[in-house]
């Protein structure tokens, strides 16, 4: 597993007719790995509830590239903006 100092979490929004992928960059607190695929990640300064990592890729630099579950909110009594806007709230950016 690469050494990253930051990490980049993307997670796709997905939507009845629309979907949106959404980024969170962060710098990993001293002590904390690179997390794994398989395992719960997502950023450690916001109150999103974290995901499964499905993928972990190397970024330029020295960042890691962390792909979330999708967060599917097709069949959600959540719509898909509400969605989108509460993850834009807590700092994530397209």
């Amino acid at each position: 597993m690469m050494a990253a100092s930051r990490i980049r979490f993307e997670v796709r929004v997905l939507g009845a007719t629309a979907e949106e992928i959404l980024h969170f960059e962060e710098v990993l607190p001293k002590g904390v790995t690179t997390p794994r695929v398989g395992q719960l990640g997502g950023p450690f300064d916001t109150t999103t509830p974290w995901r499964r990592i499905i993928a972990v890729e190397p970024y330029p630099g020295d960042l890691a590239l962390i792909w979330l579950e999708p967060i599917d909110v097709s069949n959600s009594e959540r719509s898909f903006d509400a969605e989108v806007a509460a993850l834009r709230a807590e700092g994530w950016r397209t």
